[in-house]
């Protein structure tokens, strides 16, 4: 089968997974009737939605009719990601068996949340209404997944999903991400609630990986998206206690579950844990004196401006003595600094999992300057816990069309740091995409015609993709690891970001104008496009290909 992959040595080749999609490729991998019953009595997203009498009636029915009419059936679970706040909270409030006088009163609750005190006081609410089921009320609120990501309710999902549970085997390792401390700590309980910390995702997840033979890389102890959703309205000291149970919790489950779960080669599953993830700003930052507030540096349009509020279309051009620099948004957000996180982490270095690499993950590397500065805060993490880092990972979330001269920077630093420190450095999350400002010339939106063909950029995507794979290799770094992000060209979070800030802006109207964006390690767009052009295509010699696309000027 076509692959868009990085020829680069590695004995160790892994593949992001949601956890939506291990829950669907677990229905497409049941043999029998009984194990997709099994399946919908331990799953929390189809509590309620199939009654006995309709279990009892799976026995009877066709296996693989079976499997789809249950898949569908968790699709239906959920809500487009493009739909309203409202649509969401509905759709999960409808799934708890509450009445709707109560919902209506958690709605209110809910539509003047600003601080972790006032999600509590929805827990409590639903507490003094439901004292005897409370916390499973609570559970079935945290473990619900309402809105869709990376496509999974895209209605050719069951197929793509297909092909990669038959190329499997070129995994071995699965990065998931239900142990970001959004997923695990339970913000609706109380801090003193020994179910706040729920491991519901997480161990489906490495459940699935145990059956399949598969080593797990365990993502992420410490994330981005973390400042932005988990701990609105907390002090430094709250969220540094939030922390720090969270790791020492996490430690421990991670622990017990390599110390009675090996694979055939006498291994356990979880081999790798991202303990840093995106804790440098993507763009580089100024302090703004009038907000008295750190504002992002970035392109707007075709300027560079200090951006005041994005939201509101606020910006300002940069002033003649400052200048941008790329900052720690742990301390930006809440004070906390290397020397803080790095004591939130003494029980996970004083508790290392045996087999265990730690790694520090961050994407956008190939900028100069953001990659100086990843550099440096490592080094500053050496200083205050030396020997807590095994490992820098590069995501390398690239364009089609990413400049080679910073790919062959980048590598070369590598080989400096790695020589340097003796550090493992892996690829952590490829993939390679339409950039948003490609879409309108290769995808037809609003009846524009595109004047580049999508068989043009698929082999130009093949072509940059041999050059880095050769910039990689010259540079002299032995890589310990490589791992793909965009599995397929329909699972892929580059398209649902795409298609979001397209919608936001008022390009498109409905995601659809938007198929792909080119991104799998799979290229399955391909069996979309007729045939006879397909193959017509990628007969034509590489040379004729190239000078096509160079004719266009495509990047």
């Amino acid at each position: 089968m076509d692959m868009n992959k990085l020829d680069i040595e590695s004995n160790n080749i892994g593949g992001y997974f949601s956890s939506e999609h291990l829950d669907l490729l677990t229905i497409i991998q049941c043999k029998t009737q009984r194990e997709v019953i099994d399946f919908v009595c331990h799953c929390r997203q189809l509590k309620g939605v199939f009654k006995e009498e309709e279990l009892i009636s799976f026995l009877s029915q066709d296996l693989e009719q079976l499997k789809r009419y249950v898949f569908a059936s968790y699709q239906n679970t959920m809500v487009l990601h493009d739909c309203s706040k409202k649509i969401a909270l509905d759709n999960t409030l409808s799934r708890l068996g509450l009445s709707e006088e109560e919902i209506d009163d958690i709605k209110k609750a809910y539509s003047g949340v600003k601080s972790i005190e006032s999600l509590r006081n929805i827990g409590n609410y639903i507490k003094t209404k439901h004292p005897n089921n409370y916390e499973e009320i609570i559970k079935q609120i945290h473990s619900f997944i309402s809105v869709e990501r990376d496509q999974n309710k895209n209605e050719n999902i069951y197929d793509e999903l297909s092909i990669l549970n038959s190329n499997l085997d070129m995994f071995d390792t699965l990065l998931i991400d239900s142990g970001k401390p959004e997923i695990v700590i339970n913000n609706l309980l109380s801090l003193d609630n020994e179910n706040k910390i729920d491991f519901y995702f997480a161990k489906r997840d490495l459940d699935f990986a145990y059956r399949n033979n598969k080593h797990i890389r365990y993502h992420t102890l410490l994330s981005k998206n973390a400042c932005e959703k988990l701990f609105v309205g907390a002090t430094k000291e709250e969220i540094v206690q939030i922390l720090t149970t969270y790791v020492e919790k996490t430690i421990n489950f991670i622990n017990e579950y390599n110390e009675t779960h090996k694979l055939e080669d006498g291994t356990p599953v979880i081999n790798a844990i991202d303990l840093f993830n995106e804790i440098i700003s993507f763009d580089p930052m100024i302090y703004d004196s009038n907000s008295k507030e750190w504002c992002p540096y970035k392109r707007i349009g075709d300027e560079y401006k200090v951006v005041l509020d994005e939201k509101k279309g606020i910006y300002r051009d940069l002033l003649p003595e400052e200048i941008p620099e790329y900052k720690n948004i742990w301390e930006i957000k809440y004070g906390i600094t290397i020397d803080d996180i790095c004591k939130v982490y003494e029980y996970a270095k004083k508790h290392k999992p045996v087999g265990v690499n730690y790694l520090y993950n961050e994407p956008f590397l190939e900028d100069d300057d953001r990659r100086a500065k990843v550099l440096e805060t490592l080094d500053e993490i050496d200083i205050k816990s030396p020997d807590l880092i095994d490992t820098l990972g590069t995501q390398m979330h690239i364009t089609i069309g990413e400049d080679i001269e910073r790919i062959k920077r980048c590598f070369k630093d590598f080989k400096d740091y790695k020589d340097r420190t003796g550090k493992n450095i892996q690829i952590t999350e490829f993939d390679m995409s339409l950039a948003s400002s490609q879409i309108p010339r290769v995808i037809s939106i609003n009846g524009n015609n595109p004047d580049i063909s999508l068989e043009e950029i698929y082999a130009y995507k093949k072509q940059n993709i041999e050059l880095i794979s050769t910039q990689i290799k010259e540079s002299g770094v032995k890589l310990s690891g490589i791992t793909y992000w965009s599995l397929t060209d329909i699972i892929d979070g580059n398209l649902q970001r795409v298609r979001s800030n397209y919608l936001s802006n008022g390009n498109i109207t409905n995601i659809n104008q938007i198929p792909t964006v080119c991104g799998g390690l799979i290229p399955t767009y391909k069996r979309f496009l007729k045939s006879n052009e397909l193959n017509q295509m990628f007969n034509n010699s590489n040379q004729e290909v190239n000078q096509s696309i160079d004719n266009k000027r495509i990047i």
